[in-house]
């Protein structure tokens, strides 16, 4: 897409990338240890992903893209980046049931619930209580 950019975001860019999510409905915030991507069209974000290490593991987190951008690759832009991001390293997340093929572009696949730590468990029960569908998926680390 002309004048579209995926971009790896510094620390710096973390306050404005912030106030997209909230400007989208989503208010999970960005530590600073979190790896951010941004989907950028002429300089302005229209979506943001991150990947979060947490209690000794790598969540994705956050997957936003402004409702008029979605269903027009900029979200498999940013996967793919995200890909590159994680590496072989073994990554987790919870998706919407119905984004399985969508994340699975990366390498991400459903597991039993059972196999998963239990940080990710309890991380998708409290968004279950919230009363949000939740698969859960993981990337295995590649050797």
């Amino acid at each position: 897409m002309p004048g579209m950019e995926i971009l790896a975001e510094a620390r710096p860019a973390f306050p404005e990338l912030v106030k997209f999510y909230e400007s989208v409905g989503y208010y999970g915030g960005i530590a600073d240890d979190c790896t951010v991507i941004s989907a950028r069209l002429d300089g302005r974000v229209i979506g943001v992903v991150r990947l979060a290490p947490e209690a000794g593991l790598l969540l994705l987190r956050g997957m936003m893209i402004v409702p008029a951008w979605q269903r027009r690759g900029v979200g498999s832009a940013m996967l793919e980046r995200l890909g590159a991001e994680i590496g072989a390293r073994e990554c987790y997340c919870a998706a919407l049931p119905w984004l399985d093929a969508f994340y699975g572009q990366i390498g991400f696949h459903a597991i039993d619930e059972t196999l998963a730590p239990d940080y990710v468990r309890e991380h998708v029960w409290i968004n279950r209580a919230r009363g949000h569908e939740q698969l859960l998926m993981r990337r295995a680390a590649k050797s």
